[in-house]
């Protein structure tokens, strides 16, 4: 399956704990065109944060090793601005704003499409608009 993208590909990081669903989520961004570096825990993902640059994160919350909200967190306290997409089957939108403020995310919650994943992931790495200037 290619999907065609609208957006150049992205280098992406996947923290997501369960071995199956972290292979499937590759597999679709691969697909995509996208660069992923997946990890199965918390702790994982922010040993490649310090390592690595990247444009988006995207992760799971509930993780036994290093939940999501642990990996946000040193987003924040490293100052690295990247949009965040949560995929849980715990937490929407207004669950995680609090400890996202600040930063560009979305949340999916589990089970979900693959073009689901894909349009959020678009929609996250397209450039916001600039404000317009108030005349």
């Amino acid at each position: 399956m290619r999907v065609e993208l609208f957006v150049p590909a992205a280098k992406i990081l996947l923290a997501e704990d369960h071995a199956p669903t972290r292979a499937t989520l590759s597999g679709v961004l691969r697909a995509a065109g996208h660069n992923v570096e997946s990890v199965g825990s918390g702790v994982e993902a922010v040993l490649l944060l310090k390592q690595n640059r990247y444009d988006l994160l995207i992760t799971d919350l509930m993780m036994p090793e290093g939940t999501g909200f642990e990996v946000i967190q040193h987003l924040r306290k490293r100052k690295i601005q990247i949009p965040v997409l949560i995929c849980s089957g715990y937490v929407n939108e207004k669950g995680a704003g609090k400890s996202l403020e600040g930063f560009r995310f979305s949340a999916l919650s589990k089970p979900f499409r693959p073009e689901d994943l894909l349009n959020t992931v678009r929609g996250l790495l397209t450039p916001a608009p600039a404000a317009k200037p108030k005349s």
